[in-house]
C-alpha cells in the first residue's frame, strides 16, 4: 500500500537513490537535509515511516530521534536507519531510542521495501487515539458519525489557532487563550485523542501561568494534528462533497439600460 514517507539525509546523491527507490513503488517521498526541515515535514502530512541518516551536516541521526520519541504526537513513528556508521556504539543508541530497522549502506531496494512493507502494516498514529471499538462503544456511533465527530474536531483545532495566536501579544490578563485551550482539551477527551489530550493540558497550564511559550509548542503541533483528525475520518467515511454553488437567478435588464 502506498505510504508517505520522509528521508532525513543530507547527502543529495544518497537521498536521490532512497527516493529512486521508492517514489516507483507509488510511495509519497518528502526528504529533509536537515533536522528543522523534517519537523516541517512531520508536521505538513501525517507520515508513515522516518528513513534516517546518522550524519547529518554537523547534527546525528540519533539526537533527531531522540527529539521524535519525547514529542506527545511523533513518539511512536515507526525509525529505519539507513548509515554507514555500524559502530556498536552508535547502534546501541538508536536500539536505546526504539529504532524498527537497521541496514548498512550500500543501499538495497529489497531490503528497504522489506522494512518499509513490515512497518506500515498498520497505522501508528492510531497508538495516539483511543481504541475505534472503545469510541463506538463509548458514544453509540457508527463509522459515519465518528468521522462527522472527528472533521468537527478538526474544525474546532482550526478556530483554536485562529483565536489564541493573536491574543498571545496581547494584555496576558486576557482569558481567551485558557478558555479555548480548555475547551480543546475537553474536545480531544470526547474523541479520544489522548495525545492531543495531554498537549492541551501543558498548555493550559501554561496559559493560566501566562508562559506562552508552552501555548505557541501547542500552536505549532495542532496542524499536525488536525492533518489526523482528517486521515482518521477519511479511514472510516468518505469525507462529503460540497454542494455545487447554486446558479444566481438572471437579473431581468431595466427598459433603457443594456442587460
Amino acid at each position: 500500500m502506498p505510504c508517505r514517507i520522509l528521508v532525513l539525509e543530507d547527502d543529495e546523491v544518497s537521498a536521490q537513490v532512497l527516493t529512486g527507490m521508492l517514489e516507483p513503488l507509488g510511495h509519497d517521498v518528502a526528504v529533509a537535509a536537515r533536522s528543522a526541515q523534517a519537523w516541517e515535514a512531520l508536521r505538513k502530512k501525517p507520515t508513515d515511516m522516518l528513513v534516517l541518516d546518522t550524519n547529518l551536516n554537523g547534527e546525528h541521526g540519533w539526537e533527531f530521534l531522540d527529539t521524535v520519541r519525547q514529542h506527545p504526537l511523533f513518539g511512536p513513528l515507526p525509525t529505519v536507519v539507513y548509515s554507514g556508521v555500524s559502530e556498536r556504539g552508535v547502534v546501541q543508541k538508536y536500539m536505546r531510542l526504539g529504532v524498527q530497522g537497521m541496514l548498512v549502506k550500500p543501499y538495497s531496494a529489497d531490503r528497504l521495501t522489506a522494512e518499509v512493507v513490515r512497518l506500515t502494516q498498520a497505522c501508528w498514529r492510531d497508538k495516539l487515539f483511543e481504541p475505534l471499538d472503545a469510541v463506538r462503544a463509548r458514544t453509540g456511533l457508527g463509522d459515519p458519525k465518528l468521522a462527522e465527530l472527528y472533521r468537527s474536531a478538526a474544525k474546532e483545532i482550526d478556530r483554536v489557532l485562529a483565536e489564541v495566536a493573536p491574543v498571545l501579544t496581547r494584555d496576558p490578563g486576557d482569558t481567551t487563550a485558557i478558555k479555548r485551550v480548555t475547551s480543546l482539551r475537553s474536545s480531544a477527551r470526547n474523541i479520544g485523542f489522548a495525545a492531543l489530550e495531554k498537549m492541551a493540558n501543558d498548555a493550559e497550564r501554561g496559559a493560566i501561568n501566562f508562559e506562552n511559550d508552552r501555548v505557541l509548542r501547542l500552536l505549532t503541533d495542532l496542524p499536525a494534528a488536525i492533518g489526523m483528525l482528517r486521515e482518521r475520518a477519511l479511514r472510516l467515511a468518505p469525507e462529503p462533497e460540497e454542494p455545487a454553488p447554486a446558479d444566481k437567478p438572471a437579473v431581468p435588464a431595466i427598459e433603457g439600460e443594456k442587460p
